[in-house]
């Protein structure tokens, strides 16, 4: 079954929120050496299974396509997505705040219009599905973080 229509799948199933939890995506990654055209890192593909709550992904391959930032305080920094990059798994030092797309991630206050970075916990790794619109991911942090972004594809 290709990645996203067994995303939709699960979905499509009208669970409740714990129930639907049950069936997240659990992501493993299946060696695909073909390189993107114009593009000279290699990107692996995905398969999307389903798992339980507090699982994490097995059988985590290397990958040619990391992308890394050293953040000052308080100062945003954008990662630029790999043409044909479909997931990424973000990984910090420290805490960090990001948004996907044009936005320039901030460290949030009160946001009540739903415009707030997303924080990413220090301490795991913080799987995404990206749409084929986002071309780059802004981040930032409180403090000094490095950050790594590791992409895959489908």
């Amino acid at each position: 079954m290709h990645t996203t229509s067994a995303i939709a799948a699960l979905w499509a199933q009208n669970w409740s929120d714990l129930e639907l939890a049950r069936h997240v995506a659990h992501i493993l990654m299946l060696a695909d050496q073909s390189e993107e055209e114009g593009n000279s890192m290699t990107l692996r593909s995905l398969e999307v299974l389903p798992f339980n709550p507090g699982s994490s992904p097995t059988r985590v391959p290397s990958t040619d396509g990391v992308m890394a930032r050293s953040l000052t305080a308080a100062i945003a920094e954008s990662i630029v997505v790999p043409t044909g990059a479909r997931y990424v798994r973000l990984a910090a030092t420290q805490d960090i705040f990001a948004t996907y797309g044009s936005a320039t991630a901030t460290i949030p206050g009160d946001v009540t219009d739903g415009a707030a970075s997303e924080l990413l916990s220090y301490g795991r790794d913080h799987w995404r599905f990206l749409g084929s619109d986002v071309t780059s991911i802004s981040v930032i942090g409180s403090s000094t973080p490095i950050v790594t972004a590791t992409f895959f594809k489908e």
